[in-house]
């Protein structure tokens, strides 16, 4: 006897006009909202209704998915607190990635393609940075994972499998030639491969072994002995051999470079014979990626590139005229409409509720009898900038509004301001995490940061005005942010005066000012700073060095260095060796190495007391603030 269906309970919306059935779960939800994102919905739901295919009083649209899949899919849609978790769960990324593609939801196929991208790249540049930084968390490491991802990849982003594939062949073994290979564990069941990518990975096994010896350890393998040399090059090549040959499938891998292997630091090769082993390395690991997906029997790159589907980038701005309707906030079955100043949005009750109990607990209230309507539908004051509701309502019912974030300095912190105001605290927490790599709580995040780091991303943050405003909004909301934004403020106060204030500045054409304590603050860290750079960061070079000439000159360089950078200030975090002309002030060896001490812990007995210099709880209590967002007012 066939059970009743059942009601999946966090997406079941009371005010939803559309019901869902994927297996025997059914889901309610908003037809404007599913239909405007995808026309594959807009099509099944069209054919529903001509049918005349009912559940209750709203249409029933019955789809062909397993219904873990659908809720994983219309969670991302109607729920944005639960995208947070996507890119660090292997399992909800892969139905995304599937699911995405099959239903053509292009911003969300885009926000998926983004988070997979460095995992699996199309490049080998990307590939070898992959490979470098392996501390990063990568989710999609193990081979059940990898597993079922191929086997979505194959049809829903084919050019994903050559990155795939090649590390699915780490766990390729001789034992497995007579058995099926692509067998493994996933979430505590049996996962197998297709046919078609367990014959591409026995393939590609073989394929890339003769790309290695062929292309990238020519030398080493040329019959004619091109690898000549000393007797120590000679046996330094067996030792080479044996390690390439070491895995347990014998087959040697085109991307492992050697200086990766646990003997080449102390095996060394003389200069004649490094350079042709490194010439070979880099020309031959060129030829082995472009003959990557041909080795596992796929279409070229060029083939696969092609499919790639046109990046969906939405990029929102603040910079909008808006009219009486919000014409990207009107859904014409919006079950609320929200007024900001003069500007109307109309929306949905149950998606606002869901991620904001503050909204929620409104909405709860009775209304009056003869309350305000529009078009049917209860109106609410909300009293915000209209500019600013718009991308908080936005945020809520369209994750590509967080793609821009940090990127706009003005949006993100309208969205944090907003965030705590109205207790979402899931998108508090997201603008938290995209503002955590700059403005950072420990020192080495500090000397890690992007834009410091080298990795050509710029700071959004780095003008006056904008550090003015986020300062103001962190304040009550994000306290643990103002160690670092006060600190970036220091230098914008050097030379303050009553008629040119350091505490005044534009944000996008508007003036800022920044709270007079805040401002207070700043001033008086900036000399506390000084003091500590001077006495606890650097107090050799304001001492009595050895006396050496070459010894004093560099200190003399040093300090004109450390105060020009801080425009008067000795910076107490900056590394003196990031300093122009510091390898050549040649300080002796004993003094480096006082230096060198001095700085090291100098430099963290400052940073664990930065909070107090700015007259903030310390590091513990911050944090721990942050932790608790409805604790702060």
């Amino acid at each position: 006897m066939d059970q009743d269906p059942s009601v999946s309970p966090d997406l079941w919306f009371d005010d939803g006009n559309v019901v869902l059935q994927a297996e025997n779960t059914l889901f309610r939800v908003y037809e404007c909202m599913l239909v405007a994102q995808s026309s594959v919905f807009a099509s099944i739901v069209d054919t529903a209704k001509a049918e005349e295919q009912m559940h209750g009083n709203y249409p029933l649209v019955q789809v062909d998915d397993d219904a873990e899949e659908m809720h994983v899919l219309l969670m991302a849609l109607f729920q944005r607190n639960s995208l947070s978790s996507f890119t660090t769960d292997e399992k909800v990324l892969t139905i995304l990635l599937k699911m995405s593609t099959k239903y053509r939801l292009q911003s969300l196929q885009t926000l998926v393609l983004d988070t997979l991208a460095p995992y699996f790249p199309l490049t080998l540049d990307g590939w070898l940075r992959k490979t470098r930084r392996t501390l990063d968390f990568n989710p999609l490491t193990r081979q059940g994972a990898l597993t079922v991802f191929a086997t979505a990849a194959q049809h829903s982003a084919p050019w994903l499998l050559p990155a795939a594939l090649l590390a699915l062949l780490h766990y390729y073994a001789v034992e497995a030639a007579e058995v099926t290979f692509g067998r493994a564990k996933f979430r505590g069941k049996v996962v197998t491969l297709p046919p078609s990518l367990d014959a591409a990975l026995r393939r590609g096994h073989s394929a890339l072994g003769d790309i290695a010896i062929k292309h990238v350890y020519s030398s080493l393998f040329a019959p004619n002995n091109r690898h000549s040399g000393p007797i120590d090059c000679h046996r330094n090549k067996e030792i080479t051999l044996y390690w390439l040959r070491s895995r347990r499938d014998g087959v040697i891998n085109p991307f492992t470079h050697r200086k990766h292997m646990p003997a080449w630091n102390w095996e060394d090769f003389c200069e004649s014979c490094l350079t042709v082993l490194e010439d070979d390395w880099r020309q031959g690991t060129r030829i082995a990626w472009a003959q990557l997906p041909v080795a596992f029997g796929l279409p070229s790159w060029d083939d696969l590139l092609a499919q790639v589907p046109a990046p969906r980038r939405d990029v929102i701005t603040m910079d909008v005229e808006l009219s009486e309707q919000c014409p990207d906030l009107w859904f014409p079955d919006g079950t609320i409409v929200l007024r900001a100043g003069t500007v109307l949005f109309r929306v949905y009750k149950g998606i606002l509720a869901k991620q904001s109990p503050f909204l929620a607990e409104l909405f709860a209230l009775p209304q009056p009898p003869h309350g305000e309507t529009y078009e049917g539908c209860p109106v609410l004051e909300i009293y915000d900038a209209p500019e600013d509701a718009r991308v908080f309502l936005l945020a809520l019912h369209d994750p590509s509004v967080l793609r821009t974030v940090p990127d706009d300095e003005r949006l993100t912190v309208a969205l944090l301001r907003l965030s705590h105001k109205y207790q979402a605290h899931q998108l508090r927490a997201t603008l938290l995490h995209a503002l955590a790599p700059l403005f950072p709580t420990t020192l080495d995040g500090w000397y890690g940061r992007p834009h410091v780091a080298g990795e050509g991303l710029r700071n959004p943050f780095a003008r006056k005005g904008a550090l003015i405003a986020l300062a103001n909004a962190a304040e009550h909301i994000a306290p643990h942010l103002l160690p670092v934004v006060l600190l970036s403020l220091v230098p914008h106060a050097a030379g303050a005066t009553l008629a040119a204030p350091f505490a005044h500045g534009r944000a996008h054409g508007a003036p800022v000012v920044l709270h007079p304590p805040l401002e207070r603050a700043v001033l008086r860290a900036r000399t506390v700073l000084g003091s500590l750079g001077a006495h606890k960061v650097y107090p050799t070079l304001e001492g009595n060095m050895c006396g050496r000439a070459r010894c004093e000159r560099g200190r003399e360089a040093t300090l004109r260095s450390l105060r020009g950078s801080g425009k008067g200030l000795m910076n107490p975090f900056l590394k003196t060796k990031l300093q122009p002309g510091w390898e050549t002030y040649e300080y002796c060896a004993e003094c480096l190495y006082v230096l060198e001490q001095d700085f090291r812990h100098g430099m963290r007995w400052v940073w664990e007391r930065l909070p107090e210099v700015f007259d903030l709880p310390s590091w513990e209590v911050l944090l721990e603030q942050a932790k608790d967002p409805d604790g702060m007012k």
